[in-house]
């Protein structure tokens, strides 16, 4: 019995304090598109291999307005920086690179909804005028279910190379 009710308070505290998102197009803390981002930034720091990486402090995130008009530009400690010209700002930098983080509209199959987004690490092209070099490591999807009016975070799938 005492099992039975350890578990069903477990339950019950994860359910209750659980992130939700209910909208795609509102700027606030519910905005799936930053839920997405909140969740890979969760992941980072507790994954056994990106732990032991540097903390992201600035998250560059490619400017499309279907996904990104509504982010806020803060995640806990993380900065979320919109790139409309990534040539123009990596040369205001001095030319020093970035991982710029596309983020895909959200999609739906077999029951289960999820946002996509693929971090590239761009750098200049010195061989070409106003090139840059895009390079793909893999790519995330953070899959939610739709329960009681809410995305409701399911599980992040790495696909990295």
């Amino acid at each position: 019995m005492k099992i039975i009710s350890t578990l069903i308070l477990t339950l019950t505290l994860a359910t209750g304090f659980a992130q939700f998102a209910d909208n795609t197009d509102r700027h606030n803390e519910r905005n799936v598109y930053l839920q997405a981002l909140k969740q890979y930034l969760d992941f980072r720091a507790t994954d056994s291999f990106y732990s032991k990486l540097k903390h992201i402090d600035t998250l560059y995130v490619y400017k499309d307005t279907k996904t990104t008009d509504s982010l806020l530009n803060k995640i806990g400690t993380t900065t979320i920086i919109m790139i409309d010209d990534p040539y123009t700002f990596i040369k205001a930098r001095g030319g020093q690179g970035i991982t710029l983080y596309s983020i895909f509209p959200l999609d739906f199959e077999n029951g289960e909804f999820w946002v996509s987004f693929v971090p590239f690490i761009v750098t200049i092209d010195k061989k070409r005028k106003r090139g840059l070099m895009f390079s793909n490591p893999g790519s995330y999807k953070i899959v939610y279910k739709f329960d009681n009016g809410h995305f409701v975070f399911v599980r992040l799938e790495d696909h990295g190379i």
